[in-house]
């Protein structure tokens, strides 16, 4: 993946690190903020895009980020800075986290459609700024949001672009799957066997 690309070419890297490193960004951050959100809308919101009431300023500047973090992004891509543009898209997730996090709509109901609103908004915003790096995870969440495009018809400007309350959403998935020590050794194993020719 691209954030475990060695600095140089000669640099190593540990079979634990790289699956302790995936799985922890990858994961818990994106993998895990999608599913969360995707989840809650389907099973507690009737798999329906929530109507907003008034959004407050912790919500608006929600939205403002995606702006913020996809501009950031673009300009990280035309420097060919690769590893720190997806180090942008984790650091986007995170924030969606925490905003969940802090709004807590399992809790506070009669802001929760309004924080699903806005959290709707984020997901369908990451599928647009990780498709340069993640395409088909970025389909997947096209495909759960039910968005009917396919992720090569994507624009950057479709980053500010609103998914309506009462779009229906089909039932998420994890989007990653745990990988082990174990299975990295033996993937790796394979790899050496089909090089040497074994």
């Amino acid at each position: 993946a691209a954030a475990r690309a060695p600095e140089t070419r000669d640099t190593d890297f540990k079979r634990q690190d790289c699956a302790e490193k995936g799985n922890g960004e990858l994961i818990g951050t994106v993998g895990n903020l999608i599913h969360r959100v995707l989840s809650f809308i389907y099973t507690r919101m009737g798999g329906v895009i929530p109507e907003p009431g008034e959004l407050d300023e912790r919500d608006r500047e929600m939205l403002n980020l995606r702006l913020e973090y996809a501009r950031r992004l673009e300009e990280l891509i035309e420097a060919c800075e690769f590893r720190k543009g997806l180090r942008t898209i984790l650091e986007f997730a995170q924030e969606g986290n925490a905003y969940m996090n802090e709004k807590a709509p399992w809790k506070n109901r009669e802001r929760a459609g309004s924080t699903l609103y806005v959290l709707a908004q984020v997901v369908f915003s990451l599928a647009v700024i990780s498709a340069p790096y993640l395409p088909f995870t970025a389909q997947r969440i096209l495909d759960y949001m039910n968005i009917g495009k396919k992720v090569s018809e994507l624009r950057w400007s479709d980053v500010a672009k609103e998914i309506p309350p009462g779009h229906r959403i089909k039932e998420p998935k994890p989007l990653f799957r745990k990988i082990t020590s174990e299975e990295v050794r033996k993937k790796l194993e394979k790899l050496k066997k089909l090089r040497s020719g074994g």
